[in-house]
């Protein structure tokens, strides 16, 4: 499961913080999926609002962004890419059931993942299709 946490718009903060670009809205969740494969999502929070999961990132591919309703959602991955989701409610968290075909990717999360750790999935995940980087609002995935 993943716990999605409820932020403004990147696009709002654009305009709020007057930066010439804007941050990701995109919450990864260090999973990947494969096209063809089956995913199934749940949520169970009735008042959680709009919750998007997003398969790919934009500089390896076209995201392909999928709303979900409250409950199951059965998904046929469309392509291969990391798994994230967007929710802009502030002050909301809602936890996601996934199940399903996919695999792990490593995920260093600025603040939270120590270097050992880090160090450890490298090792155990050596053929991982990608790898993730993440701050609050930034993202980085390597191929």
């Amino acid at each position: 499961s993943f716990n999605v946490i409820g932020r403004t718009s990147a696009a709002l903060n654009q305009v709020r913080q007057r930066r010439p670009r804007a941050h990701s809205d995109y919450q990864p969740t260090s999973i990947y999926v494969t096209k063809g494969e089956r995913l199934e999502l749940a949520h169970y929070e009735e008042s959680a609002g709009k919750i998007s999961a997003v398969i790919g990132v934009p500089e390896l591919n076209t995201p392909i962004v999928i709303d979900l309703k409250f409950g199951f959602n059965a998904i046929d991955i469309p392509q291969s890419g990391l798994l994230s989701f967007i929710y802009q409610t502030p002050g909301k968290s809602v936890l996601i059931s996934i199940k399903g075909s996919y695999s792990y990717v490593p995920s260093f999360t600025l603040y939270e993942t120590n270097p050992a750790v880090w160090q450890a999935m490298m090792d155990h995940l050596p053929n991982a299709p990608v790898v993730v980087l993440t701050s609050e609002r930034a993202i980085i995935v390597v191929r």
